[in-house]
């Protein structure tokens, strides 16, 4: 990441401009974040070359490329691009992955710009690219949008990828009061496979997103 190859404490009001490449659990700000981040921004681009399925290549994000252990992030934004070349998966323009481990998990308040240009890759989105909920615990996205580019092979949506993979026990992944940029990111649903839970997850045009029309079709974030 650009801040924090992985991070279990407490990160507040930080920006990284810095471009990060890699191949596994990249992030913008951080890699892998087990503790909380809030007030902060990634604004440097994240790259992936040639990845391989073999060979481990996956969760990758503009902000974070994978959240566990009670991880939280909260007004927080991303603007960088995410371009991977190759084939891999959990691709997402904020967060790659969200993936249980007897942990609640929660986004709220927080947004990506960037475009996410994901190849032959699949599992990807606008904003999330997969979540995995498991063992009772839950995770919550709420308040956020993404206004990106997204493009990619399988399970592709304008703002997640897959919500609950078909692996996971629980189906307690929930997105709450979202949107996404359906001109800019080419799609016209906001997940490319939903086995949880959503409310309100609506997709708007980039003139019903900007100027006097965001303020009464995305009340959350006047």
């Amino acid at each position: 990441g650009g801040i924090a190859g992985q991070n279990y404490g407490n990160i507040t009001d930080s920006v990284s401009e810095a471009t990060v490449e890699g191949d596994r659990n990249i992030g913008g700000l951080v890699g892998k974040l087990y503790g909380n981040v809030s007030e902060s921004a990634s604004k440097g681009n994240v790259v992936v070359n040639n990845a391989s399925e073999g060979v481990s290549y996956r969760n990758i994000g503009g902000f974070a490329g994978r959240l566990s252990n009670d991880a939280s992030i909260n007004q927080s934004y991303s603007t960088g691009d995410v371009s991977v070349s190759g084939t891999t998966s959990d691709i997402g323009g904020f967060v790659g992955d969200i993936v249980y481990q007897d942990s609640n998990i929660s986004i709220s308040d927080s947004y990506s710009t960037g475009d996410v240009s994901a190849g032959n890759s699949y599992s990807v989105g606008g904003f999330i690219g997969e979540t995995s909920p498991d063992n009772g615990y839950s995770i919550t996205i709420e308040n956020s949008y993404s206004t990106g580019t997204v493009s990619g092979t399988e399970d592709v949506g304008g703002f997640i990828g897959i919500n609950v993979s078909a692996s996971s026990s629980e189906t307690d992944s929930t997105i709450i009061d979202s949107y996404w940029n359906t001109d800019t990111s080419g799609y016209t649903s906001g997940y490319g496979v939903n086995n949880g839970n959503i409310s309100n997850l609506t997709g708007l045009t980039t003139s019903e997103m900007t100027g006097s029309s965001a303020s009464s079709n995305m009340s959350e974030f006047d």
